[in-house]
């Protein structure tokens, strides 16, 4: 539901009176963009966090186990990316 201030309303339909339904263009490209920012800043780190959670959650309960795994990638800092099999 969108809300309008008196003026924009009566410029879209000169007469109008509470419970009117007002018909009007909605811009796509603008409504993209926000559907994409609110998706960015809500559902990613949400998701993200779930994905944390469950890794965390799947190397818990190989702790003091012995497994084996294939390093997969070294960055420039070093850090070292090992895929472990399940």
């Amino acid at each position: 539901m969108k809300k309008f201030t008196r003026r924009r309303s009566k410029e879209i339909k000169k007469e109008r009176k509470i419970g009117d339904v007002l018909k009007f263009e909605v811009s796509c490209d603008n409504f993209r963009r926000n559907v994409v920012q609110k998706w960015k800043t809500n559902s990613y780190p949400k998701r993200l966090e779930k994905l944390r959670e469950n890794i965390s959650m799947k190397s818990s309960k190989k702790e003091k186990m012995i497994v084996s795994g294939i390093i997969r990638r070294i960055d420039n800092k070093k850090n070292i990316f090992i895929e472990i099999d399940e």
